[in-house]
This record gives structure tokens, C-alpha cells and sequence, in this order.
């Protein structure tokens, strides 16, 4: 069931509670989601900082944050991720970005295989912003494979079995909002091994249109040691880069 953020003005699908971000978000009537990335990713305390100014900029309240890329270093252990989300969600109720104690805002946090950060940081946010374009926009949390599919197993058959969880996950998400796959404008893949077979079978059928777009491959790890693989996606229809 969709929840709302009437301060933000979107709606999202909400986590279980144990982790500070949603599964989904989706603009309101009369707004859009803007995505604003950096050149370069920032240490993620200077990447708020940063949002908390451009959204003043563009007459919006803190609220408006819906969505938040992440880049950190090297996969967390178990524990490890549990403490940065504790900071992480520390930050977001400060902002306002949590409703009944859920993180209503969407999150992709991946290890980038080649020139990774110094430290955890800050690749992209989004926001919603007042829009008279008509389409809806939305943005979803990037996924990763089901637990019991965690086991080690990295052969071609064990990455289609990945690939296939993710996308069903992520197609019920969509379905929550109420909108199609083939309405993505950007899909993202996120792992070191090779899922081309696998995307073909599994991912791709599912886009429809949206397969026109291509999926986007960035070669990183999930955030935790022992995943393998991650996707995310979204529709915006305005992204700006922002410079140092």
C-alpha cells in the first residue's frame, strides 16, 4: 500500500522498517522527480549538504529528497552496514524524510569495482519539484537477490537465477505503483560478473519498450559482502549534473 509524503509530494512503497529507505517512490499530480548528479561522487555528509543548497535554490523543502545514489569504498560486513545505516537514518529523520518512522526516500548503495571512493559518498539525489509536463515519474531502489540465493554460486546459471529475482522484485514494485516496466527510462545493473545471458532471458523480455533504452552496466558489487548483484530504475524526465 502506497503511503504519502505530503511534504515531499510523493508517495512510496515502504520498507519493513529495518532498513532507512523505501522500495519506490512516485511523484504526485503536479510535480516530477528531478534527478541531480554529481561529476564526481562526494563524501555522502557533503553530497546533503550540497542537496540541502540546491533544493533551497529551487524553492523546495528538504522534504522533496525522494531518492539518494550511494557509492561506498568496498562491501560492507553485516555489521558494518548496520552502523552506517544508523548515521544515514539519523540524517534523514533530521530532514524530515521518514514517515511513521519508515525511510520514505529510495536508495541504491553500490561498491564500484574501478575508482572507488576514499569513503562512503554520494553519487546522485532526486527530488520532486512543480511540473505542468504531463507523465508520471518514478524512481525505485536498486535490489538485490533473494536470500536464499545467496550461496556463493557465481556460474551462469546462478547469476540467471539472480538476475530473474531482482526483476521479479522490482516488477512488484512497479505493480504497487501501478505502472509498467516499459515506462523505465533508465535501468541499471550493478555487479562484477557477466549477466549478458542472463539479462537477455530475464530482464530484457520484461522492459518492453523501455528495452530501446538499453540497461545501463556499472561494474560494482551490493553493498554487503556475499551479494552479487544489483538493478535499479527509474523515470524522470529532466537529470542535471552537478559541478564542484
Amino acid at each position: 500500500m502506497l503511503r504519502a509524503s505530503a511534504a515531499g509530494s510523493y508517495r512510496f512503497v515502504p520498507g519493513d522498517g529495518r532498513l532507512p529507505f523505501c522500495h519506490a517512490v512516485i511523484a504526485d499530480d503536479g510535480y516530477e522527480i528531478v534527478r541531480a548528479q554529481f561529476e564526481r561522487p562526494v563524501p555522502w555528509r557533503e553530497g546533503f549538504a550540497a542537496a540541502e543548497r540546491h533544493l533551497a535554490q529551487a524553492g523546495r523543502p528538504r522534504q522533496a529528497l525522494c531518492a539518494v545514489e550511494l557509492r561506498c569504498p568496498r562491501p560492507y560486513t553485516p555489521e558494518g552496514f548496520g552502523a552506517f545505516n544508523d548515521e544515514y537514518a539519523a540524517v534523514l529523520a533530521e530532514w524530515g524524510v521518514y514517515v511513521d518512522q519508515i525511510g520514505s526516500a529510495t536508495r541504491t548503495n553500490v561498491a564500484p569495482e574501478l575508482v572507488a571512493p576514499a569513503e562512503q559518498a554520494m553519487w546522485a539525489f532526486a527530488y520532486t519539484a512543480p511540473t505542468s509536463a504531463a507523465g508520471t515519474t518514478w524512481v525505485l531502489s536498486g535490489a538485490t537477490e533473494d536470500e536464499e540465493l545467496r550461496t556463493g554460486d557465481v556460474g551462469a546459471g546462478a547469476i540467471r537465477a539472480r538476475v530473474a529475482s531482482v526483476a521479479t522484485q522490482l516488477s512488484e514494485h512497479l505493480a504497487e505503483l501501478g505502472q509498467p516496466f516499459s515506462a523505465a527510462t533508465h535501468v541499471s545493473l550493478y555487479t562484477v560478473h557477466d549477466a549478458q545471458a542472463a539479462l537477455w532471458a530475464e530482464l530484457l523480455p520484461r522492459l518492453g519498450g523501455a528495452a530501446l533504452q538499453g540497461v545501463r552496466w556499472y561494474p560494482s558489487r551490493p553493498p554487503i559482502v556475499g551479494l552479487e548483484l544489483e538493478i535499479d530504475a527509474r523515470r524522470v524526465l529532466r537529470e542535471i549534473v552537478l559541478t564542484p
